[in-house]
């Protein structure tokens, strides 16, 4: 092992300097995105090489450690911009419930700190808990410290230990290999211990979802009594017994209004008396900052408006808090167009099928080119009649919305393939009635 690593080492020092950091740098910054990159063992050559002459230990230390730090917090950026949206979709939802991820939000804002710096010596480990970080929104800076101080720790030692043992290399990289496995098997078990949590907790209470789970705390005498000042119980009884709504419905209501009490108790909140049109408002718009969609966004202030609507209905609350908010403008998306290319080829090729006399293709070549030489909308094609037509004006009448009636130029290669449908295959449309 001790002759092929020197003819690895020595074939790394044949390549430019600047060359050989740049792999240091993408060795340690790409394991954030595919664990299986060995990136330990390249900060350790690094170091090998450094006590060689070849680099500059330190230099190795900070390329290593501020692309490892760079990528990570990207992912973490990456995932607080758009891990909201995504576990609003279907997919998202069934892979982590809005109360499994109202209990993870809430594990971070407890030990979110402490748990990453313990990760980032975890193989696996390393790259999940960035993300999760941010779909929690954990602050930026209680992310980036730790971040940045567990990663300091462990390439320092990775560097200082690649130049102590740069003569007995093999011994030193065996040593690294034994540990990340080790490692490597514990995240393994503690990643089997938490899929085991995280199955319990979709199935363990029969698929149902506990709201006083999801709202905080870590007590249970809490979360009782959360639950029944909240009245999510007869909330609960309500959709299922009067609404007559299926299970999965009520699970989604109560998800969206455990959401809710989580934010309000977070804020010093302990009933719904207490909740006002402002505190509502201010959670709709967090939740819009947690990058779910608007439609997403409106689907929580359904499910409030019913929820609030039920305790003014039974009698808990004098009025409505939900009257005055107003539901997010859902955007339009604009709509998929054909490019220049593709409406030629289109063109073209009921053209071909038109000259080769194919069935109907006349008229079909005729119905595209008027369409798309004048504008038209497909009901205006529709309603065309003969004597709409002045096509040795190159002009066509067109009557529109509201009965409204206007005169379109038509292109010259529209004129000619509806005179050549006129004079061919009109008649014979007509003749056949």
């Amino acid at each position: 092992m001790q002759e092929q690593l020197e003819a690895f080492l020595r074939l790394v020092g044949s390549i430019p300097v600047e060359t050989v950091y740049l792999l240091v740098g993408l060795g340690a910054a790409v394991e954030n995105l595919f664990p299986p990159v060995p990136s330990d063992i390249v900060v350790v050559v690094g170091g090998i090489l450094a006590d060689r002459g070849m680099l500059d230990a330190r230099l190795v230390f900070v390329v290593a450690w501020a692309s490892n730090l760079f990528l990570a917090l990207g992912v973490y950026v990456a995932a607080r911009r758009f891990g909201g949206g995504m576990f609003s979709t279907r997919w998202g939802r069934w892979l982590l419930r809005p109360a499994q991820l109202a209990r993870m939000s809430l594990f971070y804002e407890d030990y979110g700190t402490l748990t990453i710096l313990v990760s980032r010596f975890f193989p696996v480990f390393r790259v999940l808990v960035p993300a999760f970080a941010g779909i929690s929104r954990l602050g930026f800076w209680r992310t980036a410290l730790p971040l940045a101080i567990a990663s300091a720790a462990w390439y320092a030692v990775l560097v200082f230990a690649g130049v102590l043992a740069s003569r007995n290399a093999p011994r030193i990289v065996s040593a690294l290999t034994t540990i990340n496995t080790t490692a490597g098997v514990v995240a393994l078990l503690v990643g089997a211990a938490l899929v085991w949590l995280w199955w319990r907790s979709r199935h363990g209470d029969g698929g149902a979802v506990s709201p006083p789970d999801s709202i905080g705390g870590s007590r249970r005498s809490d979360h009782e009594g959360t639950r029944q000042r909240f009245r999510l119980e007869g909330f609960a009884d309500f959709l299922r017994f009067e609404r007559g709504l299926a299970n999965s419905t009520v699970e989604a209501y109560l998800a969206d209004c455990a959401s809710l009490v989580a934010f309000v108790v977070k804020r010093g909140g302990s009933d719904p008396e207490g909740v006002e049109y402002e505190t509502l408002r201010a959670y709709l718009l967090a939740l819009g900052d947690r990058g779910l969609a608007a439609s997403s966004v409106a689907r929580h202030r359904s499910a409030l408006r019913t929820y609030f609507g039920f305790l003014v209905e039974e009698g808990h609350l004098g009025e409505d808090p939900t009257e005055r908010l107003e539901a997010p403008r859902l955007g339009k998306s604009l709509p998929d167009v054909l490019t220049y290319a593709e409406i030629e080829q289109i063109l073209d090729t009921v053209g071909a099928l038109s000259s080769a006399a194919h069935p109907n293709a006349i008229r079909d070549a005729a119905m595209l080119e008027t369409l798309y030489g004048a504008g038209l909308r497909v009901s205006e094609l529709i309603g065309l009649r003969v004597r709409d037509l002045a096509l040795d004006d190159g002009l066509i009448t067109v009557q529109g919305k509201g009965d409204r009636r206007r005169i379109v130029p038509l292109g010259g290669r529209a004129v000619r393939v509806l005179q050549r449908y006129l004079r061919e295959r009109r008649p014979e449309l007509d003749r056949r009635g």
